[in-house]
């Protein structure tokens, strides 16, 4: 009886043992330890394979960061404590961000300026911000299949340089609406209820709403309602 409750216990121990995480550590050259403040590390970490996955997670971190050549020079585990070495290398800066083909209408509304690329360090978070805010400008004024890219890019010792490129695509506009079912409800009304008006700009957003809207009848259904138009 001993033997098995002996077992019992080394199995239960073991398991919990199993249990137990790896912590990591971030090594960073003296005249940057300034740059941890920008990590976001997982207290407790399972194994040694989602070490290494953390570990490129600050990588990538970093890479937002303007250090496109940042790298992991050592990965060191002693016990259950693990240790990486990381070389920031290069900080990269906008030394201009152009406009491009960029209407100066749009230009305003979505806020962007070029003076606000000039020496700042390269982001790759706010780029993104600014695509994704220059899409939905257009998705929401009748481009739902606009694209946004870089074109003209200059990468010298550090410095970058790039033009804003739009493609806006076809052009569409909301046409008919059509109401499926037994619903007495007046087209007109809807279309003006919905912002789906005949001739009327496509908006993904107003297409967004009427998708989570709760106060309109499920019997309601939309189709055929935008064409396209060539521009």
């Amino acid at each position: 009886m001993r033997f098995v409750i002996w077992l019992i216990l080394c199995f239960c121990g073991g398991s919990v043992l199993a249990q137990e995480g790896y912590r990591l550590k971030v090594s960073l050259p003296d005249n940057l330890k300034s740059l941890s403040r920008y990590f976001s590390i997982s207290k407790e970490i399972k194994d040694s394979l989602e070490v290494y996955k953390e570990a490129d997670k600050l990588l990538s971190q970093l890479q937002f960061r303007g250090y496109l050549l940042a790298e992991i020079t050592d990965l060191d585990f002693q016990g259950k404590e693990a240790l990486v070495m990381i070389k920031p290398n290069q900080l990269y800066q906008w030394v201009q961000l152009s406009s491009g083909n960029l209407p100066s209408a749009v230009k305003q509304i979505v806020g962007f300026r070029e003076r606000n690329y000039e020496g700042v360090n390269f982001n790759v978070e706010g780029l993104t911000q600014l695509f994704k805010t220059l899409l939905t400008h257009y998705e929401n004024s009748g481009y739902p299949f606009a694209s946004v890219s870089l074109q003209q890019i200059k990468i010298d010792t550090g410095a970058i340089s790039a033009s804003i490129e739009v493609k806006p695509n076809q052009k569409f506009m909301f046409d008919t609406l059509q109401v499926v079912g037994s619903a007495q409800i007046v087209q007109k009304y809807l279309q003006s209820y919905l912002n789906t008006k005949n001739g009327t700009l496509y908006s993904e957003k107003a297409i967004s709403q009427i998708e989570n809207s709760r106060t309109i009848p499920s019997l309601i259904v939309l189709i055929d309602i935008i064409k396209a138009l060539d521009i």
